[in-house]
């Protein structure tokens, strides 16, 4: 199974533990970084951006997301802490044809992740 893991995947964090593990269990699996995007943003972009969950850095978590997706073709996309992850990337890789597992907070509704994301699951 091809899997797109998103995800704080960096050293020490278990997001990039959960993410080998599911290639110990052979799975195809490629992550993106999606905090990668913060970081390299100002203190006062940072802080406006997670406020108001719109700005340069929301939409290019977006865009690599996307990205991954359309270049890796994964059969599920496993989201951590995807809070800024829109509802129309979501839609959009329904569309691919893309199963969803999302954990932890997610900018969507519950009920707009299981009609958009297909039969994927949500988890707390």
């Amino acid at each position: 199974m091809k899997i797109l893991f998103l995800g704080e995947i960096s050293p020490g964090q278990t997001s990039l533990m959960r993410m080998r593990a599911l290639k110990r269990l052979g799975q195809e699996v490629a992550g993106v970084h999606t905090i990668e995007p913060w970081q390299r943003a100002s203190w006062l972009q940072r802080q406006v951006q997670r406020r108001i969950r719109r700005g340069s850095i929301v939409d290019e978590i977006n865009r690599q997301v996307l990205q991954a997706a359309r270049d890796f073709r994964p059969s599920l996309v496993w989201a951590e802490k995807q809070e800024y992850l829109r509802r129309d990337t979501l839609e959009a890789m329904r569309a691919m044809g893309v199963r969803c597992w999302l954990s932890g907070r997610v900018g969507a509704s519950p009920r707009a992740i299981a009609t958009r994301c297909g039969r994927g699951r949500r988890t707390h």
